[in-house]
Parts: C-alpha cells; structure tokens; sequence
C-alpha cells in the first residue's frame, strides 16, 4: 500500500468511528427522551370528591364538585341499576368551562384524557324522587357520590336565634336539616354467592347485621391455604353452624390475601378501601372504623349500660330472638345479663365463638371475635373482642391463624 493510499484508507477510518460515535450519541438521546416520556405517562393522579353526600329534591339539579390530579380517562356511572333514566346528565365542566363528554350506554359519561387544573362539576337532572349513587372513576382512582333526599324542615322568623349552623343550611327563614342514611334506604346485601344479609345504619356507617358466611367448607383441623377459592370453618365442622353463626376465617382468607400472609407483613397488598371476601361495594372494616363504630356508641347514653359510656357491648350485642344465645350472666351490664335488653343498635352481635390455631373450636355461645384489616405483626392483627362476662367491647390483637367472624362495612 502507497502512502497516498493508506492517507486515504485513515481518513475514511476516522469518518467512520465519528459516524458510529455521532449515531450511538443520538440513539441514546432518543432512548432518553422515550425514558422520559414513559415518566411523564407515569405520573401521579389523584381524585377526590368534594361533596360526596348531597340532597337535591326530585326535580332539582345534583351537582357533584371534584378535584383531580395529572390526566387519565374519567368515567361517571350511575352506580345502582334503579338510577338508570332517573337522572339526566346537564353537564360537565372544567372551572366554570363546559366540557363536551361523550354520553356511553346507560347514561356513562366518558371523557378520554381527563385533565383539570381547577374544580370539575356535574350536574344532572333528578328526575325520580330517591337515593342515587354516581360512581367515578379516573384512572385507577374511584369514588363514589351519594343523593340521599331525605330532609326536614322548619321556619322561625328571627334569624338571629341561631347560635350555630353546623350540619345545617339556612335560606330565608328557613332552616334545612339534612337527614343522611348511609344505607341509602337499603336493608339488604347479597355476596356473591347469592345469600342474603340483613344491614343496619349506626351512626354514619352501614353495617352487615349478620355474620358473613361464604366459601366451601373444610375441616377445623386444616389451614386455609388454597388460594384458588374462598374457605371457611363451621363451628364443630358443621355446615348447620355456618348457616346461624356465619363462618370463620383466617385473617388472609378474610382479606382475599396469599396464604402465605398467614406469617408475613402483607401491609403493602391492604387497600382502602379493603374488599377481601366482602360483596363489591362493602369491605373489611379498619381498625379505626371499628373505633368510629364505639366512639359513637361511647357518645350516646341511649347506648350506655349503669350509666357508665364504656358498657356498650350490650347495645351491640344479639338478644335471644337468634341463635345462639349469649350465656346467662347475673352481673349487671355485662352482656349475658338481662339479655332482653341487648342490640338497641340493631347490629345482632352473635356469640359464634372461634376457631383456635390449633384447629379446635371453643366458646360459641360466649365469644365473638371480629377481624379488622390492621395487622398488630407480621404474625398478628387488630380484631374486636365481645364476652358474656363483660360489659366492653375489647381491642386485641390476635394469630391469623385463628378463625373468626368477619362483619362488612359499606364503603
């Protein structure tokens, strides 16, 4: 090879290594910017409901207010069959701008790329005097927003009587006192196997009135560890028991978790609202609704036993109309005493008694235990406790390997 060639031959060399360099740089800077993008696509949403409950009359306007956070489709469905034609959608608007939103099958509301700096609004028509529910969805954020219309009212003439307006609105010389059902006018809830369970308003929550029972039945001696279905204990292995008492469950069972939750943290797979093995629209009650429950109760004296707020147990617990009975106890204010007086909350706390770790049954007729979602360990959770005996309702924390009764909570 001359010189003048092997001049040539470097030269071209050089160019090539540039041009390799030049792409790999820009390629990366592509992959970068599609990095970035996915980032961007990513990014946090967020929806909250402002006026979650309201009561417009049969032919007023509802309008619910919301906030969200970044873009995602947003869906609004009437949530319950018997809403369908009841209302008629007005409109949609972004700060005070109408949106143009498609109008699906049985009156959904879709709008693709929802994205609002401000407050949005709805507003449909009430057509049919009774409780509607319109339920939202933005991405992978719910909510759901309630018409109860239930309302009292009473006229005066000085205003200036009014000492406070907590819980009330004032118009002229009328005052408006809004009576909401958490219930919605229900009284029953079926799960998903198509049994039935009586429900009852106490305070702002919507409780099952009995103990829930689904799932096939295995033997107190065997874990519940297939994840492919739901299993539950009868007391003394009997299906008769599960029909009165409701079954038990295992804290993972009851949450709709792996086995495998039976001796680990499984906190970061709870959500919250927690379905588990409640039916759509109910979930496992928190620990802290459980306390929103007896903190009611501890406000009311109509509640109360001896005069003393913390005898409530009574007030939940079942009388001797169901099966099984409570024991008899001779000492006042505690739950097998007087029974006849028990359950002025309506929730028929029934005394099913447990499953233990070992797999044998104990106490029905003297215990119930209910789960909560809270885990106390990666081996234990928060339950309430009722007792023949006592006159409280108790906070423990106990094995998930015990079966106990699970109650749902409306969400």
């Amino acid at each position: 090879m001359t010189k003048k060639q092997l001049k040539i031959f470097l030269i071209l060399f050089i160019f090539c290594i540039l041009g390799v360099s030049i792409f790999y740089l820009w390629d990366k800077g592509e992959q970068k910017e599609t990095e970035n993008q996915a980032v961007l696509n990513l990014e946090e949403i967020s929806l909250v409901l402002l006026n979650s409950h309201s009561s417009p009359q049969a032919g007023g306007n509802w309008t619910v207010s919301f906030e969200t956070k970044g873009k995602a489709d947003l869906t609004i469905t009437p949530d319950d069959p018997g809403t369908i034609n009841h209302l008629d959608f007005i409109s949609l608007t972004c700060d005070k701008e109408e949106q143009t939103a498609q109008i699906l099958d049985h009156d959904v509301i879709f709008y693709p790329n929802w994205s609002c700096e401000g407050v949005g609004k709805v507003t449909h028509l009430v057509n049919i005097a009774g409780h509607h529910t319109l339920f939202f969805q933005f991405g992978n954020q719910t909510a759901y927003a309630y018409n109860n219309p239930d309302s009292v009212t009473d006229s005066f003439t000085d205003e200036s009587k009014i000492a406070t307006s907590t819980n009330i609105s004032v118009s002229g010389g009328q005052v408006k006192l809004e009576i909401f059902d958490p219930c919605y006018g229900t009284t029953t809830v079926q799960d998903a196997s198509g049994t039935s369970y009586s429900i009852v308003a106490i305070g702002n929550q919507c409780w099952m009135a009995e103990n829930l029972n689904i799932g096939t039945r295995i033997d107190g001696a065997n874990e519940q560890e297939n994840d492919s279905q739901i299993e539950k204990y009868c007391y003394e292995d009997s299906e008769a028991n599960c029909d009165t008492d409701g079954g038990f469950y295992q804290w993972p069972e009851a949450m709709d978790l792996p086995s495998s939750c039976i001796s680990t943290d499984c906190s970061g797979q709870v959500q919250s609202p927690h379905q588990g093995i409640c039916p759509s629209g109910w979930h496992i009650p928190t620990d802290s609704e459980w306390t929103t429950l007896t903190d009611y109760l501890s406000a009311d004296s109509q509640y109360w036993c001896g005069g003393n707020s913390t005898y409530i147990a009574k007030s939940l617990a079942s009388t001797d109309a169901v099966q099984p009975n409570w024991t008899t106890s001779t000492t006042a204010c505690q739950v097998g005493n007087d029974r006849a007086t028990n359950n002025t909350t309506g929730f028929t706390c029934l005394p099913a008694g447990y499953r233990d770790t070992g797999g044998v049954f104990y106490n029905r007729a003297k215990y119930s235990c209910l789960w909560s979602t809270l885990q106390d360990s990666a081996t234990n959770a928060w339950y309430r406790r009722l007792y023949y005996l006592s006159a409280t309702v108790v906070r423990d924390g106990g094995s998930k390997t015990f079966g106990f009764s699970v109650r749902c909570l409306r969400d």
